[in-house]
């Protein structure tokens, strides 16, 4: 339900506007400022809208049978208020979910007014999204495991929020390297939060230098064509940056090369809610040193 399209679509602009100015040294760093800055004022317009991370207000694990929701706190899955004490059921069978509606409820499912109706999760491809007033949620599943996540637009981590402090931009902290992909998309399992484990898509590694010295990291599958997906640690992680590492998402170029923009290190879910399953950087991808580039610890994390 939640992706980085608009940050990954302007990463991709970014990188062809740059490599245009590489061919005119007058102005280059006045661009490469300019671009940074951009691509922080999207992620910030993404961070406050209304399908932020900071939104997501619950995540709740399903059991086979019947999932009352609404605001009672015996409900299995608890709604904020105003929502009905019970506003109805979902229902979990081995041919999939259904969800039947209380009377006067208000449920949705995509945006049309149903009173019972079989449900899609993420399992099966795009989850159908129910909703009640502004609350919004919807199927997810982790490994053999579902859950129902809801998204609640007024949540206090959003109304809260402020802004990101940021590293300076530097030049220096972006970097080409070569792309080698692997035969086949191969499933690899890594730690994650909530969960323990996570299944992820390794699609290749990466070689780089910096400062001197060669790194090598793997390629998870990225959300955009053109893209791949890193989860990176590095030696900032739990003083200056998130404990759990940052994600990046970097493009891949012609001939076999890939952009790498430490700049554009962002923080993971798990930092602007407490119900996000985030990934953690594998052994592979913990960089024995300081990147001090891209997004800091965001100082309203609660978690």
């Amino acid at each position: 339900m939640f992706s980085h399209r608009l940050l990954t679509t302007f990463t991709c602009f970014a990188v062809v506007f740059a490599a245009g100015c590489r061919s005119r040294p007058a102005g280059t760093e006045a661009r490469f400022a300019a671009a940074e800055e951009a691509w922080r004022a999207a992620r910030d317009v993404e961070l406050k809208g209304p399908e932020s991370w900071l939104t997501v207000a619950g995540l709740f694990w399903l059991d086979e049978g019947d999932n009352a929701f609404g605001s009672d706190p015996s409900n299995g899955i608890v709604l904020p208020s105003p929502a009905a004490a019970r506003a109805g059921v979902l229902i979990m069978s081995a041919g999939g979910f259904s969800v039947r509606a209380e009377p006067g409820a208000g449920l949705t499912v995509n945006g049309a007014a149903v009173e019972s109706a079989p449900i899609r999760d993420e399992g099966r491809g795009k989850p159908d999204v129910l909703g009640v007033g502004d609350l919004t949620f919807w199927i997810i599943k982790r490994d053999l495991r579902y859950a129902v996540r809801l998204r609640d637009p007024k949540a206090e981590p959003r109304r809260a929020f402020t802004r990101i402090e940021y590293y300076p931009a530097s030049p220096e902290y972006r970097v080409e390297g070569e792309f080698r992909s692997l035969p086949k998309p191969t499933a690899v399992r890594v730690e994650a939060k909530i969960v323990g484990t996570a299944e992820m898509t390794a699609v290749g590694r990466i070689t780089f230098s910096f400062r001197g010295r060669d790194y090598e990291v793997e390629a998870w599958e990225g959300e955009t064509e053109g893209t791949v997906h890193l989860v990176l640690g590095d030696e900032t992680n739990g003083r200056e940056t998130y404990g759990g590492g940052r994600f990046l998402d970097a493009p891949l170029l012609d001939g076999g090369r890939v952009e790498l923009n430490f700049n554009r290190l962002y923080n993971p879910p798990c930092v602007f809610s407490a119900y996000a399953t985030c990934p953690l950087p594998p052994p592979q991808n913990r960089l024995p040193f300081r990147v001090e580039a891209g997004e800091k610890m965001y100082a309203g994390a609660g978690h």
